[in-house]
């Protein structure tokens, strides 16, 4: 527990942007490996293909890695989102959102080690498009 306070209070006090109480809400959420986060950006490119042929595979079988992008033009804070199934290399899905970034970045740029899982493929069905949902965990 002790551990885990030391981690909240090192990914919170390096948060940008957002109140004390959020940035340790947030934090929390991550070390307790509770952080739900939607994929941004899943429709650009061949993404809505590439989420379909996950489909096929169990969650636990898709292996998702975290990039931090330093030198993104848009978010300075920019993570993106990397999924492979196998041996087959990443793909990049999209990225977390403005805040999971705000949050994570700085954590990472701290030398947390920050886990991500795939959880699960929302829409397309009835002509929707796909999303992905994973889980954030330091």
């Amino acid at each position: 527990m002790k551990n885990q306070k030391s981690t909240v209070c090192q990914i919170a006090n390096r948060t940008k942007g957002m109140s004390r109480s959020e940035a340790f809400r947030n934090a929390w959420a991550i070390v307790k490996g509770r952080a739900l986060e939607k994929v941004n950006g899943v429709t650009y490119g061949r993404r809505q293909e590439a989420i379909r042929h996950l489909e096929r595979y169990a969650p636990q079988s898709v292996r998702v890695q975290l990039v931090r992008e330093w030198d993104n033009p848009v978010d300075s804070n920019a993570i993106a989102v990397y999924v492979s199934v196998g041996s087959s290399r990443a793909y990049k899905m999209g990225y977390l959102s403005t805040g999971a970034a705000a949050t994570v970045a700085p954590a990472i740029d701290n030398g947390v080690i920050i886990r991500a899982a795939a959880v699960k493929i929302v829409g397309g069905f009835m002509g929707l498009r796909y999303g992905l949902r994973i889980v954030v965990a330091a």
